[in-house]
Parts: C-alpha cells; sequence; structure tokens
C-alpha cells in the first residue's frame, strides 16, 4: 500500500473542496428560494447537482485507489505463500500448493481476487468476511454501478491498514 498516503491526501483535499462548493451552492439555493427569484432557483438546482454528484463520484474514485493498493499487497502476499508452500515439507501440502503454482504461473493476478485472499485468511475470519463485502461494493463501482450509501474512504483506508498489518505478521 505504497502510494496509499498519497490517494488519501489527495482524497482529502478534493473532498473538502468539493464538498465546500456544495454547501455554498445550497446556501445559495436556499436565499434564492427565499427570494423567490425561479431563474436564479433553476441554475443553482442544477448546478448543485452537479456538485453532489462531483463528491459521491471522487469518492468513487477514491475508495477503488484505496482497494487496488490493497489488492495489490493481497497479490503480493499471495505469491510469496504460494512460493513457500511448494517448498512445504509435507508431500501432500506441497502437491497442493504446487497445482496452485501451476494455476498463477502466467500471473497470481489471474487467481480470483477472493481465492488469493482465502490463501491468506480462513473464509470464515470476520477480516475475510469484511474483505468480501468491500469487494463486493469495489465492483459494484468498478462495474459502472453507483454506490447505494456513501463510503467513509478514511475509515475504509485504516480498515483495510489494520488487515494489510495482520496479514504481514508473521506466521
Amino acid at each position: 500500500m505504497t502510494v496509499l498516503h498519497t490517494v488519501l491526501s489527495t482524497y482529502a483535499e478534493t473532498h473538502r473542496v468539493l464538498a465546500r462548493r456544495r454547501d455554498e451552492l445550497e446556501t445559495d439555493l436556499i436565499r434564492a428560494l427565499d427570494d423567490g427569484d425561479s431563474a436564479l432557483t433553476d441554475s443553482l438546482h442544477e448546478a448543485l447537482g452537479t456538485a453532489s454528484a462531483m463528491v459521491w463520484i471522487n469518492t468513487e474514485a477514491h475508495f477503488l485507489l484505496v482497494f487496488a493498493q490493497f489488492e495489490s499487497l493481497v497479490t503480493e502476499l499471495a505469491a510469496t505463500a504460494i512460493e513457500t508452500g511448494r517448498r512445504h515439507p509435507d508431500a501432500a501440502a506441497r502437491r497442493a500448493w504446487q497445482v496452485l503454482y501451476d494455476r498463477a504461473r502466467q500471473s497470481v493476478q489471474a487467481l480470483p481476487f477472493l481465492d488469493r485472499m482465502a490463501l491468506l485468511l480462513d473464509k470464515g475470519d470476520s477480516a475475510y468476511q469484511a474483505i468480501r463485502d468491500i469487494y463486493q461494493k469495489r465492483n459494484h463501482v468498478a462495474h459502472g454501478s453507483p454506490l447505494s450509501e456513501m463510503i467513509d474512504v478514511m475509515e475504509l483506508a485504516e480498515q483495510l491498514q489494520a488487515i494489510a498489518a495482520r496479514l504481514q505478521e508473521p506466521r
């Protein structure tokens, strides 16, 4: 998660600017409604819609960027796990890891993301469940569906960093 700090700094700044503009437009719209200025009201209502959409798009874009950093780490750790497993002293375990190695020979990324996660965490683990849920949201956004509720990108980053730290602990 090497560029995460930069991604989060960029998100915080763009979110602050966009949210402030949206709030200013809301204030202006209320004044225009109070003044009965229908032409200005229509214009401000449209601008407010655009500003609100920009806040959502910014959040979704940075959500994807933050998750991509985590996914990159998972890929790296899964590759290490496969390579380590291929040297397992137990022949049966070693053969299973060899099968995974053969499947991933072109690229560990050829393995589905949740399979890479399952190499690192038990599927029953609460961290695995959390990642699965986040990954489902990531897929919705990445494939063009908007989020149904706003995500706190900073909170998400903290959650992913905690799980990343756990994945990197010696075993």
